[in-house]
């Protein structure tokens, strides 16, 4: 949908990793398959400099570059309470300040798609973008409320504890 057709041969096969996260199941399972995708899609588009000179991918998927690389021993080490918490926190979280919902809103804007299929309008992505990110701050502060707060929030402390 207006994505130039090397930078999809790179970021596709991720893009089938996130769609399987999507779901809120077997988080922690499907990390590692995540992971390596991830790290291909950032090789294909190293190897085609001129498929994404601004490096968007790289930008967009920051927070997936740091939990399979700088972060990924903590992940390790916090694997055993996440696979037995990390799905219902998600869940909670999602429930609480709909993630996918907005997102999926989002991407289905007239407006968004019309951008889309003419290559890409970084004024009315960022017209449009705000709600999104408001839900992303509102997710971040429900989750770090104090362990009381939340059940996403309990479940987070109690996996720090591990």
């Amino acid at each position: 949908m207006g994505t130039p057709i090397c930078i999809r041969r790179c970021v596709d096969p991720f893009l089938d990793e996130v769609a399987v996260l999507w779901h809120l199941r077997a988080i922690v399972q499907n990390a590692a398959p995540l992971c390596r995708s991830h790290a291909k899609a950032l090789q294909c588009l190293q190897k085609n400099p001129s498929c994404d000179t601004h490096k968007m991918f790289k930008t967009a998927s920051s927070t997936v570059e740091k939990m399979c690389g700088e972060r990924a021993p903590l992940f390790e080490k916090m694997r055993p309470c996440l696979e037995k918490n990390g799905d219902s926190a998600a869940q909670i979280c999602d429930a609480k300040c709909h993630g996918r919902a907005n997102l999926t809103a989002f991407l289905n804007h007239p407006a968004i798609i019309r951008a889309a299929k003419t290559g890409g309008d970084i004024v009315t992505v960022s017209n449009h973008i705000g709600g999104l990110c408001g839900v992303l701050k509102k997710s971040e502060a429900e989750v770090w409320k104090p362990r009381r707060a939340n059940a996403a929030a309990r479940v987070a402390w109690r996996c720090v504890a591990v």
